[in-house]
């Protein structure tokens, strides 16, 4: 990512139900005309992980590339040997939604390889890819639908919030402020700022008058589709 945006920290954007939508946003703000993957070496289970259990290397021998940042992403997934089409509860969307999916239902390319122009020397998949499951799917239930929970209250509630906290970040826990400070840095991890609430999501907002950042509330209106109370959908 390209230095700190607007002034937050980049982990602002590292939150759930909003990160899919923002890398879907940086997609279509920087629209790279050629986008090459190194796929000759690739990693398993997690991010940042340490060469053995915990995030494998992979030797795929692939180079991808394309020249619409959506669509090579999605074949990169495909020959990873993930559906492009799939979304959250689906491998490796495991925790939130397919960035790529956001992007393609607001317009900004395709997922479907039918509609691309593709064409590959190496045979789907070309490697063991994963995503490590961190926290149980009845935790990640509960904080999906808590975020969005929070997301709803912060803009029901934002005249009050905005009397007391303005130019400030604050983190909502169940329609409470449990932490606010000038910058969004959190430097503790939101596991332990949950307290004796571990299950409830803790959403991370900068209180701004203006709402320069112009946060679509809808999407949190529609994550809430998914649950039937405290319950996923099925």
């Amino acid at each position: 990512m390209p230095g700190e945006p607007r002034g937050h920290t980049r982990t602002y954007f590292h939150h759930l139900v909003r990160m899919p939508y923002m890398l879907a946003d940086l997609g279509r703000v920087f629209h790279p005309t050629l986008n090459i993957i190194d796929g000759l070496i690739g990693q398993a289970g997690m991010e940042w992980g340490d060469g053995k259990e915990n995030g494998p290397p992979v030797e795929a021998d692939t180079l991808i590339a394309g020249d619409h940042t959506i669509a090579t992403d999605a074949c990169g997934a495909h020959l990873m040997g993930h559906d492009p089409t799939s979304d959250w509860l689906a491998p490796p969307f495991h925790r939130d939604r397919n960035a790529l999916k956001v992007a393609a239902e607001g317009g900004f390319g395709t997922v479907d390889l039918d509609e691309i122009d593709f064409e590959s020397e190496v045979e789907a998949p070309v490697g063991e890819f994963y995503a490590r499951l961190t926290d149980s799917m009845e935790t990640v239930h509960s904080w999906q639908r808590t975020t969005c929970e929070q997301g709803l209250f912060y803009r029901d509630h934002r005249d009050e919030l905005v009397d007391k906290y303005t130019g400030q970040y604050i983190l909502l826990q169940q329609g409470e402020v449990r932490w606010s400070d000038p910058v969004s840095d959190l430097k503790r991890s939101r596991r332990k700022l949950s307290g004796d609430a571990p299950d409830q999501a803790m959403y991370l907002k900068y209180v701004d008058p203006e709402e320069a950042e112009d946060e679509r509330f809808g999407v949190y209106e529609r994550g809430l589709e998914r649950f039937d109370g405290e319950k996923l959908k099925t």
